[in-house]
């Protein structure tokens, strides 16, 4: 009863802006999701119709179309039941086809951790709303839903999805310009995140809520006096601030509660910009405005196209104050964003001026392109996100809108990535400023170039922007490719002289690229790279590379072994129980295709931890050899000798594994470094350092680790300290 209830309330509104709208579609998509999710319910015990339904409602809220709206009720159908898209696309056409794909999670795909595969949905997220952007529209209608009803989740659930939620949902409904959708999805994530924090100021703006309001009608009443007396058409309306900006305003001053004095904000609707102004100015008249608390949104707007006039006066009995000034449709805007104005059209290919308001979206499908990492593509994500910008002006008065906290180099690099990889110095207003200074509204900047100039692994510490931090980390890669593929040269190198032979002689007889090839690399390069990285061993390399001679010696022209008798497939059982034991006092930490009491260990070639995607492989004399999926060692392994392994989770022993970190030769690199592993509770066993022919200094750590994840959390912090080029995990040589 209650899902015809929603869904007769669903109808009803999209009739209420769209009286040509197809509800008989609307109406089928209901019916096929009620009987898609039959016998589904959700944590709170209700049916799981209810859910598509709610978002759908949310979405006609939006006033979006039918469309729209028919892939807000189908888009669990796929990802939940045994519906396919090619279904949805029989019964509802391309484009509700295409909407709801594009809001389908990749969970029938394995990732080797929850970042990579958070990373990887976003990614597929941000092509789908490149091409459409009601599927981010309807993803954060789902959202806010789930949002809404995640009291019903543990409490473990429920912060990792909050914290999820302020990193990138909130921060995408204000790019997208809804802003009632930031609000909300802000401070639902306060109360899960920080639920101590959250109770205590819920309490505290209750408690003063009867002396709030009435000073709200106060307030309210004079300004309209105000207004009528100046034959100003306006409406008025008083509101408190959310949560979560009171909480982020305490923090930010470092004050508590009873000091936050602009706890309300006053909005005033007006029927033209002339009256914004004229309402401004009689709003100053009155009251005592704040010093630099002043915003013209109107003449300058907001990267999502917000529009307001945004001044802070002393108020009635000494308070502040803040009052917004806009028109009814800049308001409309401004509460829904892109859904405002977005034209919808089944099959629109041409460009309008709405999509030149979100170039920024442009720019997140490039860089989830060229961003293969997923903490890579995460922070940058988030970093260009979280947007309160910052206007300047190039000497020739083209105005760039930058994040707030940008720098002189983020400014470089928004007007050419070249420009900002040959900064050299900048003129701000006329005076020279270092380059980590931080811009103003108004700024007039002048960058200066020097040809033989680089990107700088120190202006990571403080530049803002996306595109500023790839273009850096870039270069960062191309230094490190270069150490690489020396110190792989000269391993190799090393290696050859054992057996007599040189890698020039080695390379001339083109036995090399039979190697190169067979171990999967594109060319030579790329495998000495990997050398010198110790993804792969040097001596592995060159024992295949021996293999291919004495093969091509003995007639097999293209090096691959002859066909021989297989191996029957009884071969892994056979093996493994000739290696079976009673573990009595020690626990292996691994679990071996359902059987207990194996002999393993972990390879040496890729030393895996918990966390990392494993596999077994029989040897004939030390039982179960543990790999990790993607060891270059186990990609030519007998696949009859393969058992499928698991880690055992309530094993605690502590896995030893290998760091490499390159960074600038200074004083007091390898101190910083020692500090990190130490604030990780991570032991250093064994470790290396020496410079490169790059002046950059190559420091290898052998280190114990509980898991992948404390080893991926180390590796971030030594990623952030000053003059430190990359950090990767190695395999030992």
């Amino acid at each position: 009863m209650a899902d015809l209830l929603r869904i007769q309330d669903i109808l009803t509104k999209i009739q209420a802006y769209r009286s040509d709208a197809d509800v008989d579609l609307i109406q089928k998509a209901y019916v096929f999701a009620a009987q898609a999710h039959e016998g589904q319910v959700r944590r709170s015990g209700e049916p799981y119709v209810l859910h598509p339904l709610a978002v759908a409602e949310l979405v006609a809220d939006l006033q979006l179309d039918e469309a729209a709206i028919c892939a807000a009720i189908l888009h669990d159908t796929v990802e939940d039941t045994s519906t396919t898209v090619s279904d949805v696309e029989e019964l509802f056409g391309t484009s509700i086809a295409q909407l709801v794909d594009g809001l389908t999670k990749l969970s029938k795909i394995r990732f080797n951790s929850s970042q990579e595969r958070q990373a990887e949905n976003f990614r597929k997220m941000i092509i789908a709303m490149s091409r459409d952007l009601r599927v981010i529209l309807v993803k954060l209608a789902d959202r806010l839903h789930n949002m809404r009803t995640l009291h019903h989740l543990p409490e473990e659930k429920q912060k990792r999805i909050g914290q999820e939620t302020l990193d990138i949902y909130a921060p995408l409904a204000n790019r997208l310009g809804i802003n009632a959708y930031k609000q909300e999805l802000e401070d639902l994530s306060f109360r899960y995140i920080w639920p101590g924090e959250y109770r205590f100021l819920a309490e505290k703006v209750s408690q003063t809520r009867d002396a709030r309001e009435k000073y709200t009608l106060d307030v309210t009443n004079k300004i309209n006096e105000l207004m009528d007396s100046y034959e100003l058409d306006a409406s008025i309306t008083g509101r408190p601030k959310h949560l979560y900006s009171i909480w982020q305003k305490m923090r930010r001053q470092g004050i508590d509660f009873e000091h936050v004095y602009d706890l309300i904000g006053f909005r005033i609707i007006t029927d033209t910009e002339k009256d914004c102004y004229q309402s401004l100015g009689l709003i100053h008249m009155n009251w005592r405005p704040i010093p630099g608390r002043f915003k013209d949104y109107i003449a300058l707007p907001k990267a999502n196209n917000y529009r307001s006039l945004h001044t802070a006066v002393i108020g009635p009995n000494g308070q502040r104050i803040e009052v917004q000034i806009r028109t009814e449709e800049m308001h409309h805007v401004n509460e829904h964003g892109v859904a405002a104005h977005w034209a919808y059209k089944e099959g629109r290919t041409k460009e309008d001026n709405a999509d030149q308001k979100f170039i920024w979206l442009k720019q997140l499908v490039q860089w989830q392109r060229e961003l293969k990492d997923p903490e890579d593509f995460l922070d940058t994500l988030k970093l260009d996100l979280f947007v309160d910008d910052v206007y300047a002006f190039t000497p020739n008065g083209d105005l760039k809108v930058l994040p707030r906290g940008s720098t002189a180099v983020d400014f470089a690099y928004a007007i050419h990535s070249e420009v900002g990889d040959r900064c050299c110095g900048a003129l701000v207003n006329g005076r020279m400023v270092p380059l980590d200074y931080r811009l103003r509204n108004g700024d007039m900047i002048e960058i200066r170039n020097r040809d033989n100039q680089n990107p700088n692994p120190d202006w990571l510490r403080f530049v803002r922007t996306g595109r500023a931090k790839n273009r850096i980390r870039a270069h960062q890669r191309k230094i490190q490719r270069m150490v690489n593929l020396d110190l792989g040269k000269e391993l190799l190198e090393k290696e050859l002289r054992r057996y007599g032979k040189s890698l020039n002689k080695i390379t001339k007889s083109k036995t090399i690229d039979k190697a190169v090839k067979a171990l999967g690399f594109q060319e030579k390069d790329d495998m000495l790279a990997a050398i010198g990285a110790q993804r792969i061993q040097a001596s592995s390399t060159i024992r295949y590379l021996l293999t291919i001679e004495e093969r091509e010696a003995a007639g097999d022209k293209d090096g691959t072994p002859a066909d021989g008798d297989k191996e029957n497939l009884g071969i892994v059982e056979r093996l493994a129980e000739t290696f079976r034991r009673r573990l009595t006092k020690q626990r292996s930490g691994i679990k071996v295709d359902g059987m207990s009491d194996i002999l393993v260990r972990t390879a040496k070639c890729c030393q895996p931890v918990p966390g990392d995607r494993i596999t077994g492989y029989v040897t004939t004399t030390q039982g179960v050899s543990i790999h990790a999926m993607d060891c270059p060692n186990i990609k030519t392994a007998d696949p009859d000798r393969m058992v499928e392994t698991y880690w055992d989770h309530q094993n605690t022993d502590p896995y030893p594994t290998w760091v490499r970190v390159i960074s600038e030769n200074t004083h007091g690199k390898l101190a910083d470094m020692s500090q990190v592993f130490s604030q990780k509770k991570i032991n250093i066993l064994n470790a290396a350092c020496n410079a490169s022919r790059t002046d950059m200094a190559v420091s290898d750590f052998e280190i114990v680790v509980q898991d992948a994840e404390q080893l991926e959390l180390a590796i971030a912090s030594l990623r952030r300290l000053p003059g430190v080029v990359s950090v990767e995990r190695l395999r030992p040589a």
